[in-house]
């Protein structure tokens, strides 16, 4: 289940902000890689899903609990809420303009466009989840 929330977030599905493109998608993440044998996709899904539903927890300094952020907690929502609303500001393509812009799903270009904005979301999303999730567990653990 959190493999296909992960999905629908990475290619724009989940309409978090107006202007969210809608358009008859007819290629899939296997027609990036044409029939190869590879575990790039797989590799950016569990990335992907790692990094934004890994359960993060840290001892608390006032007592024996743990002081914990997992994909229930509403600053992981946010985070990724202000990651894809960001994209589409700074008008950034998505998966899902990569999709919506270029239907021929054999095409170099669509091939391309895929592995760049995999590769940007990917960074975006470990820079900006590491470092706010990190700050915040220790604010919790602080006070528990």
């Amino acid at each position: 289940m959190k493999a296909i929330v992960a999905l629908l977030f990475t290619i724009g599905i989940v309409e978090v902000s107006y202007g969210v493109r809608v358009c008859n998608i007819t290629c899939e993440p296997k027609d990036e890689f044409l029939g190869e044998e590879t575990t790039e996709w797989n590799d950016f899904m569990n990335d992907l899903v790692f990094n934004t539903f890994q359960p993060r927890t840290l001892p608390c300094r006032n007592s024996d609990g743990m002081a914990t952020i997992d994909y229930n907690s509403d600053l992981i929502w946010d985070l990724r809420f202000r990651i894809y609303s960001s994209r589409a500001n700074e008008q950034k393509k998505t998966l899902n303009d990569c999709y919506c812009d270029i239907t021929d799903c054999e095409s170099v270009e669509l091939r391309q466009c895929l592995a760049e904005v995999r590769t940007e979301m990917k960074a975006e999303v470990m820079s900006v989840m590491a470092v706010e999730v990190g700050v915040a567990l220790l604010q919790l653990s602080s006070t528990c």
